[in-house]
């Protein structure tokens, strides 16, 4: 037992009998011999009561001069309960310990980070979204010419900076978005939905940019669009969107089609489906990453801030549901959001 390189105890009717060089070194004691004699629950106590099997149990060494936070096993000499020589193999538990606080430690710098973080983020959302809101709204004025007729030219340059305004807080609006969804902060407004008017009110919303880009948008007629219970106001976002994407990346005449079904499991599956330049395995991997643009070169690519999916995904998991993406280059991509069966209600 004295060649063993790590602290141990031989007890005796719960009288520790020997120990090793190892133990007096671990505890810093002159004395090998210092606790020979003594009682083992003086000398180690354990934090928690002993459970059946072999398991290392949390607790203390004491010694004349210290104390150290240990492991110990009790491994009995001989069969049966009634067993009255141990073998007690003790580990120190100091580095555990120490690494443990440096976690804890950096934990709670990280999150004080992120704190501040965010209430950066909310303050300068809000301070950008003051001006925006007046840019914004004066060139309006402007471009429908409430207060006069303009030049051309200037009701020309009076649009593109509505059109960057709108942009711009677009962006500003998504970025705060993905800073809720990361601190868990994003909750839902719940209550009964039509998502069939969700869905016809999107379209409407995109209509003209699918014009612009002689794009057809539709909603399949054999789609079933039940009442469900969710965040109305969520679940447009997430399907403008879907319905965003499809159209910029989709060239001129092609189709984007919305499908919904209720399938095997009663979940309620709506469909996004373009004819557009479609993706890689790869690609679609990169797409549901947060600010990950895959820059196609359609006619009327705008530019986003690449967290649409990112953030429509988000969206379907506070639901419970998902958002499964499927694409193929040069055919087209179908995206798909399910809810659970419990959140849907009657057929509309």
């Amino acid at each position: 037992m004295s060649f063993y390189p790590e602290p141990i105890l031989l007890i005796e009717g719960g009288v520790v009998r020997d120990s090793n060089a190892a133990l007096s070194r671990l505890i810093g004691a002159d004395d090998p011999a210092f606790c020979h004699g003594q009682s083992f629950a003086r000398v180690v106590s354990i934090d928690a009561q002993r459970t059946d099997g072999v398991s290392w149990l949390s607790g203390t060494l004491s010694g004349p001069d210290a104390e150290v936070p240990v492991e110990a096993l009790l491994l009995p000499l001989n069969a049966g309960k009634d067993a009255r020589q141990h073998l007690v193999y003790l580990r120190d538990r100091r580095p555990w310990l120490e690494r443990e606080e440096t976690l804890h430690r950096a934990k709670l710098q990280a999150e004080m980070e992120r704190n501040s973080a965010r209430q950066f983020l909310a303050q300068m959302t809000h301070e950008l979204r003051t001006p925006l809101n007046a840019v914004i709204g004066f060139s309006e004025i402007m471009v429908n010419q409430l207060f006069g007729a303009l030049d051309d030219r200037y009701r020309d340059y009076a649009e593109d900076i509505m059109q960057s305004g709108r942009h711009l807080l677009g962006i500003i609006n998504d970025i705060l978005d993905l800073s809720k969804i990361e601190a868990g902060e994003m909750v839902l407004d719940e209550r009964q939905v039509d998502i069939g008017r969700v869905v016809q009110s999107s379209i409407r919303i995109l209509s003209e940019r699918a014009a612009m880009g002689q794009v057809s948008i539709q909603v399949d007629p054999a789609c079933i669009f039940p009442l469900v219970i969710g965040d109305e106001t969520k679940l447009k976002q997430l399907f403008l969107n879907l319905l965003s994407n499809a159209v910029k990346f989709t060239p001129s005449g092609g189709r984007v089609l919305v499908r919904s079904e209720i399938d095997s499991r009663g979940w309620l599956a709506i469909s996004v489906i373009d004819t557009g330049i479609g993706m890689s395995v790869t690609d679609s991997k990169i797409a549901m990453m947060p600010f990950k643009q895959l820059h196609a070169k359609t006619e009327h690519d705008d530019r986003g801030t690449g967290l649409g999916l990112t953030i429509s995904q988000a969206i379907a998991v506070l639901h419970n549901g998902t958002l499964e993406l499927a694409s193929e280059v040069g055919k087209g991509t179908r995206v798909t959001l399910k809810l659970p069966a419990d959140r849907l209600m009657a057929v509309s």
